[in-house]
């Protein structure tokens, strides 16, 4: 009898939530109140999304590019020692042309470890510094010893040209692909 009275209950109830006028109500009430509410948060989170792509994109190629840069003329630097015959003439502003690339580049190296970390996580962050960052740094101390007039181990900055070269390449399709 208890159960009668529940299904019964039940039964007018749903009777009463499906009356036309109710449904048109309930349509009204959601998509005037509700679905602004939902279109415009997911609108929102989409610009937003947008941006940080951007942003991402931005700062990969600003990246790329100053490391690109740095590795050139470090390669212009090394390349004139071996070739030139005047490179005592031209031996500064060679260096100064590469050690202007080194400056930017510190300027901007801790921004470079946060933003890595941010957009792409920890393990492109590590990559850049024990991949990128370490080779550059022995071959800067390469390039410094012809800065001061001493022989480089020309087969070590072959090699970290070429390592560096590489790691360029494997870091630009971590950054867009």
């Amino acid at each position: 009898m208890y159960k009668i009275k529940i299904v019964s209950k039940f039964s007018k109830i749903w009777k009463c939530i499906n009356e036309p006028i109710i449904i048109l109500a309930c349509t009204l009430i959601l998509g005037n109140f509700f679905l602004p509410k939902i279109l415009t948060k997911a609108q929102v989170d989409y610009q937003e999304q947008i941006r940080q792509n951007n942003s991402k994109q931005e700062y990969s190629t600003i990246l790329l590019q100053l490391s690109w840069k740095k590795l050139f003329l470090a390669k212009n630097y090394y390349w004139n020692y071996k070739e030139l015959k005047d490179f005592d003439n031209r031996k500064s502003d060679l260096w100064e042309e590469y050690y202007d690339s080194v400056k930017e580049w510190n300027f901007k190296l801790v921004g470079n470890f946060f933003a890595l970390e941010k957009y792409y996580g920890k393990d492109v962050k590590n990559y850049f510094e024990n991949e990128i960052m370490y080779n550059q740094n022995k071959l800067h101390e390469e390039l410094l010893k012809i800065r001061k007039g001493e022989e480089p181990d020309t087969k070590e900055v072959e090699r970290l040209l070429d390592i560096l070269d590489n790691r360029m390449y494997i870091l630009a399709e971590k950054l867009f692909y």
